[in-house]
């Protein structure tokens, strides 16, 4: 997708939630809705004082999500909304939850730790958020899984993207 400029003005360290729309097909495969997701992280990162990054999807025309953004932003100075280049958003991150975005393989990619409240080809490397009680690992010291690098090189080969990049 087409995507603005790059946001200079972001915190030294954040989480980085790159919303998906929630109507999309895979959104099916989502373990918890978005929006429940939003609104939890952003009670933990307020009580820990910890900031996060969300970006709504450049084709969500959600209400919903308007609102929410709106309305979370204004009571937690911890949660920043950003409408810069993703790339530039993941790079800068400590780390990403998404449901099942491409965002989250682009983060494991880029060596990012994942968190994931849905299932993709490579939700099983990430780390699982299953409930809404799990959502604040985000904030904690991430798990390697030893097999990222074997999954990416089958993916990316897969999708002829590997050997572009070779």
């Amino acid at each position: 997708y087409k995507q603005p400029e790059i946001d200079y003005c972001l915190p030294d360290e954040f989480v980085f939630f790159p919303l998906q729309v929630r109507t999309d097909s895979v959104a099916e495969k989502t373990y918890l809705d978005s929006l429940d997701v939003l609104e939890r992280l952003s009670t933990i990162s307020f009580q820990l004082k910890k900031y996060i990054v969300v970006k709504k999807h450049p084709w969500c025309k959600s209400n919903a999500v308007r609102v929410t953004l709106l309305k979370l932003a204004h009571e937690n100075p911890y949660l920043i909304v950003s409408n810069s280049e993703i790339t530039h958003l993941i790079t800068q991150s400590k780390a990403v939850l998404a449901g099942n975005s491409g965002v989250s393989l682009e983060a494991l990619i880029s060596g990012k730790p994942v968190f994931c409240f849905g299932e993709s080809e490579w939700s099983r490397v990430t780390q699982i958020i299953q409930s809404l009680d799990d959502v604040h690992l985000v904030f904690e010291k991430p798990v390697y899984d030893q097999n990222i690098p074997k999954l990416l090189a089958f993916l990316l080969s897969q999708s002829g993207l590997y050997n572009e990049a070779m």
